[in-house]
């Protein structure tokens, strides 16, 4: 008998080269976006999400930093658009195909979401069920697959990709003692216990207003701080 047993793949683990592509993308893509945010905007959604003092912005961590740029990005709408999917439908009626287009198409249908832990594949992702909507998809993102538990309720804004789905950067873990505040995040958001539609059919007032609730709930919870997301 052998010294070393060889190491089953997760069934994940062969798209890591991909995620990691994908993702690069799509970091790219936002520093170029975070620059345009209005400077009104950014105090307004700061305001918003109790990271404001005055006329100033406040992060208590890094990870808040995130969180503020994610909502302003994809959730705070400006005659009628957010800056991403704006940003994103302009830039594929010039460049409809490869990677970037991939990663654009995303953007423009980027959904906050709700999501219990159904499976963890250590340094890879999670597979999750969105509770709000009642689908399942897996998660790619090395930092989740090695930190959270089966218990731990995710939230935050996912981008869904032909193989698998990617966080924007800025998902938040909530312990199930935090998560049994969702009934009433469903009566303040007009989320009803049967909601089962698509993100599209989704108010988005109210997908803001679920995304808001939850990162002031994170941060009055002292979760925030504890928060880390992947490097660059």
């Amino acid at each position: 008998m052998g010294l070393f047993r060889s190491r089953t793949p997760q069934p994940h683990e062969h798209l890591l080269g991909r995620y990691e592509a994908l993702k690069r993308l799509l970091r790219e893509l936002h520093d170029e976006l975070v620059p345009a945010i209005p400077p009104k905007t950014l105090l307004a959604c700061a305001r918003r999400l109790g990271m404001a003092d005055g006329n100033d912005v406040v992060f208590g961590s890094d990870a808040e930093e995130s969180m503020l740029f994610d909502y302003c990005l994809y959730h705070e709408r400006i005659k009628g658009s957010t800056i991403a999917r704006r940003y994103a439908r302009d830039r594929l009626s010039r460049e409809p195909e490869g990677d970037t287009a991939i990663i654009l198409e995303a953007m423009t249908g980027a959904a906050y979401r709700v999501m219990t832990i159904e499976s963890i594949e250590s340094g890879v992702g999670v597979g999750v069920r969105d509770i709000l909507r009642d689908v399942r998809f897996f998660v790619m993102d090395k930092l989740v697959g090695k930190t959270v538990r089966p218990d731990f309720i995710l939230a935050g804004t996912i981008l869904d990709l032909p193989e698998f789905s990617i966080t924007t950067g800025a998902v938040l873990p909530f312990p199930e003692k935090v998560a049994g505040l969702l009934p009433g995040l469903r009566q303040k958001t007009g989320f009803s216990e049967g909601f089962r539609q698509s993100a599209a059919a989704i108010n988005p007032n109210d997908e803001a207003l679920l995304a808001a609730t939850l990162i002031v709930t994170s941060k009055e919870a002292g979760l925030t701080g504890r928060v880390r997301y992947e490097n660059p």
